[in-house]
């Protein structure tokens, strides 16, 4: 061959060489992605059914830990319970008796018992003739707080947004 044969040959064997290289690479890598991509898809799909089933076996152990604790704790709880009851009977009842009670400070006949959403109306004076103001009054035993509605009621009787009104009935 001669040299100029030469000198076209070698450098298109050798683009051609890079050229095969870089697609077999390019085709491989593909392959190798391609892969992955199924390892990835597979891996993702056994983590989810694992997670599900250690949430499910979870879920089971922490519902079975919650019956156990229910039942040792039924017994304190029921207790709890009938004493939490009797003190509220015993509140309701003392809510009708506070008028007669000590550490009254009204009249028992000027008391008008309503229950809620405040427990008496006071119309201090009204059994001496003169009504000198109307009183709101809620009764609380031991260390009860007032509701929220109670609250309510506070804040609106303090802010004096409170007013009397006729309402006439037509009768025929």
């Amino acid at each position: 061959m001669n040299e100029n044969a030469l000198l076209i040959i070698i450098p298109a064997a050798m683009i051609s060489t890079a050229v095969v290289t870089y697609l077999l690479t390019k085709w491989n890598s593909n392959q190798i992605i391609d892969e992955l991509k199924r390892q990835y898809e597979e891996a993702q799909i056994a983590f989810d059914a694992g997670f599900a089933e250690a949430r499910r076996i979870g879920h089971r152990d922490a519902m079975q830990e919650a019956r156990i604790l229910m039942k040792s704790q039924e017994k304190d709880m029921r207790a709890d319970s009938v004493k939490r009851s009797k003190f509220v009977t015993l509140g309701k009842i003392a809510e009708q008796f506070a008028p007669y009670l000590p550490g009254w400070r009204y009249n028992p006949n000027d008391a008008r018992f309503l229950g809620s959403p405040l427990d008496f109306i006071i119309f201090d004076g009204m059994s001496d003739g003169v009504i000198n103001e109307v009183v709101f009054v809620e009764i609380k035993t031991g260390n009860a707080q007032l509701s929220s509605r109670e609250q309510d009621l506070q804040d609106i009787i303090c802010l004096k947004k409170v007013r009397y009104e006729t309402i006439r009935i037509p009768l025929k």
